[in-house]
């Protein structure tokens, strides 16, 4: 019997995905790293600009994650009431703190400053960029519902036409109404990758198999695009980079589960990625602001930058973990009120 490829590859290895697309998103966060002259081969550098370059990536690969999560979550329990419980406080407890003790800082002071960043408004109301991917996690969690019937009653021909009419529909946005398409972009052309992310989740739970000769499409699939990307065939039509990400995240995800599964290691790279993927939100919420706002304290910085952003990340870490078991605390709180 010819050895097949499982989606549920996807969920078993889901943790150590999330903590490499973590990482991605810290590094294309560290904008000041100077790594065009790192090293004495200028392709190394070329690719370390060009992986800083598309590192946003991560965002795509935390939807698809997000999906199938989400559709392995609601599958084992669909009531509508613990779902949404169980996602607001996923969210909302590090988000709060996060975004009180950040509006203080920068002096947002004022009711409707505090209560737009705690509500996760601003995005919306503004087109503020702090917080832009949780307001939009949590317009995603709230029709979640709707995606999943949707997906377990019509499975791919939903996930099409869906992909096909958010697609067009920035599309004309973009023709009609340049202003707000540029405000809300880094959300609504990330709609297709989640939605993918749902389809990928239900052939997880059903443990759905493939040939693995299909994985030379995945790996077609990113040795197309990448140079595509690296050669800036799009630079001037950003909207195809954007939608470009969603076949490139998926490869990603679907080649890194199959390779953690062939090789089912745990050496101490997989287990710090696991470690990382665990503190994947927090990261998120703290990192880009630490890394733009707190440049000034560090005197003495070699001339790549390289060690502040260490420090930076390392910083991270301490304050994620803290947050993070904090936030446990008052999950097992309100759970245990329940």
């Amino acid at each position: 019997m010819k050895e097949k490829y499982s989606f549920k590859s996807i969920s078993k290895t889901r943790n150590v995905i999330l903590g490499i697309a973590t990482l991605l998103v810290a590094y294309c966060h560290s904008t000041s790293m100077y790594v065009q002259n790192l090293f004495p081969i200028q392709i190394i550098n070329n690719i370390l600009v060009f992986i800083m370059e598309i590192g946003t990536i991560g965002v795509d690969i935390f939807l698809i994650l997000s999906g199938v999560g989400l559709y392995h979550s609601f599958s084992k329990n669909s009531n509508i009431k613990s779902f949404y419980r169980k996602r607001a406080l996923r969210i909302f407890p590090s988000v709060i703190i996060v975004a009180i003790i950040i509006t203080t800082i920068k002096g947002g002071f004022g009711l409707g400053n505090y209560l737009k960043n705690i509500f996760l408004l601003s995005f919306f109301v503004d087109g503020d960029l702090s917080f832009w991917y949780f307001s939009f996690i949590l317009v995603l969690y709230i029709v979640y519902p709707i995606l999943h019937k949707m997906v377990e009653k019509f499975d791919y021909k939903f996930v099409i036409v869906f992909i096909v009419g958010i697609v067009i529909g920035n599309f004309l946005l973009m023709k009609y109404n340049i202003n707000l398409y540029n405000k809300i972009e880094i959300a609504t052309t990330r709609i297709p990758v989640f939605i993918m992310g749902i389809w990928l989740g239900k052939k997880s739970y059903t443990d759905y198999k493939i040939s693995k000769k299909w994985l030379i499409l995945f790996a077609i699939i990113f040795i197309t695009i990448i140079p595509i990307l690296y050669f800036k065939v799009f630079i001037n039509y950003y909207i195809m980079v954007r939608l470009l990400y969603c076949p490139l995240a998926i490869s990603i995800v679907v080649l890194l589960s199959c390779i953690y599964t062939k090789f089912n290691n745990n050496s101490i790279l997989t287990r710090f990625f696991i470690w990382i993927g665990t503190y994947s939100l927090e990261i998120y919420l703290l990192y880009e602001y630490l890394a733009k706002n707190y440049y000034y304290l560090f005197r003495y910085r070699d001339p790549y930058n390289i060690s502040y952003y260490i420090c930076i990340f390392a910083i991270t870490l301490i304050l994620a973990s803290g947050l993070k078991r904090f936030t446990n605390e008052i999950n097992e709180k309100v759970l245990i009120k329940d």
